[in-house]
């Protein structure tokens, strides 16, 4: 399993960006990707070190 489901049938026809904008909100978010509608992955630890991480860097280098 790779953390997203998907909120419509492999069938179902694609989306357009203006059905989707009216979709109600879900937790977690959803994205629109590729014409579906996708919640995104809830962050895991190792997520949040990597931001942290990131951050310095970024901030460093100015």
């Amino acid at each position: 399993m790779t953390g997203t489901s998907s909120m419509v049938p492999a069938s179902a026809p694609p989306l357009t960006l203006d059905v989707f904008l009216q979709l109600p909100e879900t937790q977690p978010a959803s994205e629109y990707i590729n014409h579906r509608a996708t919640q995104k992955a809830m962050p895991q630890g190792e997520h949040s070190l990597l931001q942290v991480a990131l951050c310095k860097v970024i901030l460093q280098s100015h």
